[in-house]
């Protein structure tokens, strides 16, 4: 769990640099900046294996155990990665910058 959360704070502030840098040196809203990087990192991070993992694991617990999932899919139904949370983070600081701080 330390890992994880250390994981994802590390990206979170490379993010945050990220979006700093961006906005200073083109002279862009923080905010929007912010909006900007964050939806282009969750579209980069999500790899798209998450729903057909939760998909079978919903199939499993509707027949009541008589849908076996295959390989390993179970184990990946209820991790997510550091790195998307991270830049769902900072999607979501986004609005809240803006409807905090109004810029």
């Amino acid at each position: 769990m330390r890992i994880y959360l250390l994981k994802m704070f590390i990206s979170l502030f490379v993010l945050l640099g990220i979006v700093t840098g961006i906005a200073l040196y083109f002279d862009f809203a923080f905010s929007s900046t912010a909006f900007v990087v964050g939806a282009v990192a969750c579209l980069i991070t999500y790899s798209g294996s998450g729903f057909s993992a939760m998909g079978e694991a919903n199939a499993s617990i509707s027949q009541s155990g008589g849908y076996l999932p295959k390989g390993e899919s179970m184990k990946t139904a209820s991790s997510l990665n550091p790195y998307l949370i991270a830049s769902i983070l900072s999607f979501i600081s986004s609005f809240t910058i803006f409807i905090l701080l109004g810029i």
